[in-house]
């Protein structure tokens, strides 16, 4: 069964700092979506530079696109991406894990610096 690996830094918890800034506190994880087919990828990266693809928001429907027999069903993940030009991820999938990579660390910015990332 194929499987899609995707190395995310999650956001656990938004701190308000005195001055009305915020830092954050993330998690690097791994989220894996299993049983994948129909992989279709949309974005485009900002000329000067290539950076996190800043994901939005993963949607996926109640009802699957196709069921195999009672334990067998796929769905269409979405994922979003927070990139002005409407870009995203669309895959088929049976099911996902969220694997947590190492412990929260605090930042200024919605990424792991990578001086700070685990290696894989």
């Amino acid at each position: 069964m194929s499987e899609l690996k995707l190395d995310i830094d999650h956001i656990e918890e938004w701190i308000r700092q005195d001055n009305g800034h915020f830092s954050f506190s993330l998690c690097q994880v791994n989220l894996c979506f299993e049983g994948v087919s129909d992989l279709s990828v949309s974005f485009s990266f900002p000329k000067s530079s290539i950076t996190p693809l800043p994901f939005d928001r993963i949607t996926r429907p109640r009802k699957p696109v196709r069921v195999h027999g009672t334990d067998y069903s796929k769905f269409v993940w979405t994922i979003e991406l927070n990139d002005r030009r409407g870009g995203r991820i669309c895959i088929h999938a049976t099911g996902y894990r969220f694997e947590r990579v190492g412990k929260p660390v605090t930042c200024e910015e919605q990424c792991i610096p990578k001086h700070l990332r685990l290696p894989k």
